[in-house]
Parts: structure tokens; C-alpha cells; sequence
């Protein structure tokens, strides 16, 4: 009996495969794992996100061009931005894992391609919540205008 390997796609005989939490693998892409799109948007996913973290606490000068290019604003124009958003009760103060978040509209994990990713880094698609709401939110997106 034939199966196909998940990663590369060929058939082989079901004595050959190596059988992983029920995907079969042939030897060579068993011995060679490589990583899949999902998790290299994972690596990236976590790598705008520490971004915008240091981005929205920097100065404006001498911003790099390409965070510019990726955020759409300069910092105090990010910082600004959000601050416009703010709920009551809202401060720099309480920006943190206990107070509140900042959200992206559409979710990053939406992406299905590194240029989805820039997309929506975009300042336009932050908005800020506090934890609890942004916790139950998690990876929905609810368009409004729809």
C-alpha cells in the first residue's frame, strides 16, 4: 500500500514511512525536517511584534528607513495615533502585559505570506485594548464595515 509524504509529496510504501502524529514522512524529509510557511510566519509574526515594541518607544531621529517603511509613521506620529485611540483609563503608564495591549485590527496570524505581514504592521491596523478584551478577541477579526 502507497502513502504520500506530507513534506515532499511523493509516494512510497507504507513500510518506509516514518509515521509522525499521524502525517507519514519518507526518510529523507524525516532525517531533513524543513521549516514550513507557517512556521516561518511564526518567526516573523513574533518578530513585528518585538518591532513595534521598540519602535513606539523610540526617538525620531535618525529612524530607520525600512521601520518607517513597515510601520507607515514615525514614532511619535505612532505614538500619537494610539493615544487617540485611548480608551478611559488608558496611559503609557499601564502599557503592559497586565494593562492594556496593543491590538492588531486584523490579526497578524491572518497572514498567509511574509508581504501580508508588512501589510498589516501598518499603523493603521493598531489599535489599543485592555488585556482582557484583546485576550477574548484573539485571532478574530470582526469587519465593521462590512
Amino acid at each position: 500500500m502507497n502513502r504520500k509524504c506530507n513534506t515532499c509529496g511523493n509516494y512510497f510504501d507504507i513500510s518506509v514511512l516514518w509515521v509522525k502524529k499521524g502525517y507519514y514522512y519518507c526518510n529523507i524529509c524525516h532525517n531533513n525536517p524543513i521549516e514550513t510557511i507557517s512556521d516561518v510566519n511564526k518567526t516573523k509574526r513574533h518578530y513585528y511584534k518585538t518591532l513595534l515594541r521598540k519602535y513606539i518607544k523610540m526617538s525620531d531621529i535618525n529612524v530607520p528607513e525600512h521601520l518607517y517603511t513597515v510601520f507607515g509613521c514615525l514614532p511619535s506620529e505612532l505614538r500619537f495615533h494610539i493615544e487617540n485611540k485611548f480608551i478611559d483609563g488608558m496611559t503609557w503608564d499601564n502599557y503592559s502585559f497586565n494593562g492594556w495591549h496593543l491590538d492588531h485590527i486584523i490579526p497578524l496570524f491572518s497572514a498567509k505570506k511574509i508581504e501580508d505581514l508588512i501589510v498589516l504592521s501598518h499603523y493603521t491596523n493598531l489599535q489599543p485594548l485592555w488585556k482582557n478584551v484583546n485576550i477574548n478577541k484573539g485571532f478574530k477579526y470582526e469587519n465593521k464595515t462590512a
